[in-house]
């Protein structure tokens, strides 16, 4: 139980991230987004409960951000490769 909060946490950021991005483009969806939220939240707290864990949120947040960074190059390089003469500027 003790990995769960730790691989789970920054799931909660870019959940929440793509929801608030998303909002607008996909209204539909933000209903969903919230409650994959709200169990995500759930069941790291229930988990770094039971294991006797700390939630360290701030680093949860960079890795999350890490993470959606890393996400973002591999899919603009993917586009660029698909759609060389796009311009995206």
């Amino acid at each position: 139980m003790g990995n769960v909060p730790i691989g789970l946490a920054p799931a909660i950021s870019i959940v929440r991230i793509v929801r608030s991005k998303m909002l607008s483009l996909l209204p539909v969806i933000d209903l969903k987004l919230g409650d994959l939220s709200l169990l995500l939240s759930g069941a790291i707290i229930d988990a770094a409960h039971l294991a006797g864990s700390y939630l360290d949120f701030e680093r949860a947040n960079e890795e999350s951000q890490r993470l959606l960074d890393e996400a973002k190059l591999i899919a603009d390089s993917k586009i660029c490769k698909q759609f060389p003469n796009l311009d995206f500027l």
